[in-house]
């Protein structure tokens, strides 16, 4: 495994489902850096401009037809950060590989 850059890339969503996560969002139910997956399909055209350091730039988007939230990847936070007490169960690895990953780390 490689560590490279991270890709970020914008989601709109639109609707009434944009009403509904907007809603979510003002609830505390969705915050940053919660794990969520989209669906949809990418905009063919990213956006391109010249930026004031004089480089150019372009963003990629993608048009989300809904949204909903990881619930594995929330579970195995979750239980990271609590560990099990049920006797017999095992408890997560201190080397996992998400170990070093908190939601302030997360862009969005």
């Amino acid at each position: 495994w490689v560590d490279a850059p991270a890709d970020f890339i914008q989601v709109k969503i639109f609707g009434r489902s944009a009403e509904i996560l907007e809603t979510l969002w003002n609830s505390g139910q969705l915050g940053k850096g919660m794990p969520v997956i989209a669906i949809g399909r990418f905009d063919p055209r990213p956006s391109a401009w010249i930026g004031k350091d004089g480089k150019a730039h372009a963003q990629v988007s993608f048009n989300a037809e809904t949204l909903t939230t990881n619930l594995v990847l929330l579970a195995l936070r979750q239980n990271r950060q609590t560990p099990a007490t049920i006797p017999g169960q095992p408890t997560p690895p201190e080397d996992d590989w998400m170990s070093d990953i908190t939601m302030d780390d997360m862009p969005y």
